[in-house]
């Protein structure tokens, strides 16, 4: 075979390549329909093919150098994955990454909700016998307020607008997040003391607040915002954990590998969190610090059911959500075409294995 036949016989077949490439370029695949993609894959094949036989015979030529940038151009096209704009790269973290590292790690979850919720019920309990254990761990203005009688919110709801108070709570809450998960890299125990300590405090505030008669305000502010925060907490505890595990106990991986896989999951966790615990300062800002909605007693039943209600959504939302597979615009062509061809659909020979 000489140099023009060869150029002659496939000619057409590398203009076509060509032009397909420089749309696929300027449109990306979700403008093409199936049979387009399908012919790009064939004539990717057939290109490289050309390609390896100008590599043999016509190394030193254009034709050469031509069908490599050709080839080249297309790889990408049909291996790389497409690119997706940043509120669709959201949409697929909130529906499948984000619920799938929470179920991927809900034991780390759950042994962290306990290490937070256990210390805060025995500080509860014990504050209600020994509130000197509150005068040792709570700030002095907080146990000044409850002496007089009075939940030391209002003192800050009182001068203070909602927004201000929400971005401030909200802040705040980020920060303890970041801190909790971070203390994992201490092998874990830097998580674990930071919610066994989280809990001792909530709890002796409860039971301070309870001891000084005030265990309806205190429920009734802390219902509405508290169920979805403490279990943020849980969360970034359960992220910190998984990161101790990956260094003290990697499994058969090596820890490198152990802490990658484990820290990508730690890392959705966190950024998963983050809406929840906005939607949480809100809460607290403009509605736990506001007027009662249906009062028994001295609760607020309302605001009570409100935060159980918020919290069953967003459990319900991480137990269901993203159970299915991403959709197929996510993957790159040649991995459609690949399921297309398990699924018999079209023969292998047409789903383009590379060469």
């Amino acid at each position: 075979m000489n140099l023009n036949s060869f150029v002659s016989q496939g000619h057409d077949r590398w203009q076509e390549l060509e032009q397909t490439a420089r749309l696929l370029e300027r449109r990306g695949p979700g403008g093409q329909n199936p049979d387009s993609l399908r012919r790009f894959a064939q004539l990717y094949r057939q290109v490289s093919d050309d390609l390896a036989l100008a590599r043999s015979f016509f190394s030193e030529s254009q034709v050469c150098e031509y069908l490599n940038n050709l080839v080249a151009q297309s790889h990408p096209l049909l291996y790389g994955r497409p690119r997706q704009r940043p509120l669709v790269r959201a949409r697929k973290f909130l529906q499948y990454d984000f619920p799938q590292a929470f179920r991927h790690c809900r034991w780390s979850i759950v042994a962290a909700a306990g290490l937070l919720m256990l210390p805060l019920l025995v500080a509860y309990l014990a504050t209600l016998d020994h509130p000197g254990l509150a005068l040792e761990l709570l700030p002095e203005g907080l146990v000044q307020s409850v002496d007089n009688g009075q939940m030391w919110t209002e003192s800050i709801f009182s001068v203070m607008p909602g927004e201000v108070i929400s971005t401030q709570i909200m802040l705040n809450n980020i920060g303890v997040t970041f801190l909790v998960f971070a203390s994992g890299l201490l092998a874990g125990l830097g998580s674990v003391a930071l919610l066994i300590y989280n809990g001792i405090v909530i709890g002796c505030a409860a039971g301070y607040a309870h001891r000084g008669g005030l265990g309806g305000e205190f429920w009734s502010f802390v219902a509405g915002h508290g169920f979805l925060e403490l279990m943020v907490i849980a969360m970034a505890g359960g992220a910190g954990l998984e990161l101790g595990l990956a260094l003290v106990s990697p499994g058969q991986l090596t820890r490198g590998q152990s802490f990658r896989q484990r820290g990508r999951l730690s890392i959705r966790l966190i950024v998963g969190g983050i809406p929840l615990l906005v939607i949480a300062g809100i809460v607290e800002g403009m509605i736990s610090g506001g007027r009662p909605f249906l009062l028994l007693g001295t609760v607020d039943v309302g605001k009570v059911l409100m935060g159980a209600g918020i919290l069953a959504l967003v459990l319900l939302y991480l137990t269901l959500s993203g159970r299915s597979n991403a959709s197929d615009t996510e993957a790159s062509l040649a991995e459609r075409a690949a399921r297309e061809a398990e699924a018999g659909r079209y023969s292998r020979p047409r789903s383009l294995i590379s060469r």
